[in-house]
């Protein structure tokens, strides 16, 4: 990996990791880095794919809910090695609390060893 594609990869990783709701340059971002198309997030949320062309050309920032669901897929994407390392330091509890999900995500990207 050269230099820019792991400074895009950090940057996909930090947007992976934060709790703010996903933007649409953002989720165009992750699009791009990971030659996924508007179908394909489409499919996954589900949802029709205007929804998500109008939140990437209109600059809308996608419903929390949604937001939280893409930013995992995406760093599983990213990130398909460290997903088990990810899964061994949640505990139940943190299963149902995204924010934390988010930001444990975000360490384990950029190779923290995270204990529960």
């Amino acid at each position: 990996m050269n230099e820019d594609d792991a400074r895009r990869t950090a940057d996909a990783n930090d947007i992976c990791g934060s709790a703010a709701p996903l933007t649409g340059a953002e989720l165009g971002f992750l699009c791009e880095l990971t030659g996924t198309s508007f179908a394909d997030v489409a499919a996954f949320l589900p949802t029709n794919r205007s929804n998500v062309t109008y939140w990437i050309r209109g600059g809308r920032e996608l419903p929390r809910l949604e937001s939280y669901r893409v930013k995992k897929w995406f760093w599983r994407k990213l990130f398909p090695a460290r997903t088990h390392a990810l899964l061994r330091i949640l505990s139940v509890d943190a299963l149902f609390d995204d924010t934390l999900v988010l930001a444990r995500m975000r360490d384990v990207g950029r190779g923290k060893s995270v204990v529960p």
